[in-house]
């Protein structure tokens, strides 16, 4: 698909490393937001890429997911395509405590 942006993630935590496991280390972003209420900061909508998981391939669609600012512990972005697109999550992967 054009224009569209793939974000490759690492586990850091058990949760990160179970995420990644079993739904794959593409997503696609589907939102992005500079401020969510929830999140309290900035966030992103995802949607995995090529997951052949039972769940995914109950519903036919890759599992949703969306990140903010607050789970940064748990995934370290690995790489972004397209390239320019990684300033944007820059705040991804700077240290939260």
């Amino acid at each position: 698909m054009e224009n569209e942006i793939i974000v490759e993630f690492k586990g850091n935590s058990e949760k990160g490393k179970a995420r990644v496991k079993k739904h794959g280390k593409k997503w696609r972003v589907v939102k992005e937001r500079d401020y969510d209420r929830l999140f309290s900061g900035p966030s992103v909508s995802l949607e995995s890429v090529k997951c052949s998981c039972m769940e995914c391939a109950i519903f036919g669609r890759g599992w949703k997911w969306v990140i903010g600012n607050n789970q940064t512990k748990d995934f370290k972005i690995v790489s972004v395509e397209p390239e320019a697109w990684a300033s944007k999550v820059q705040w991804f992967n700077e240290e939260v405590y």
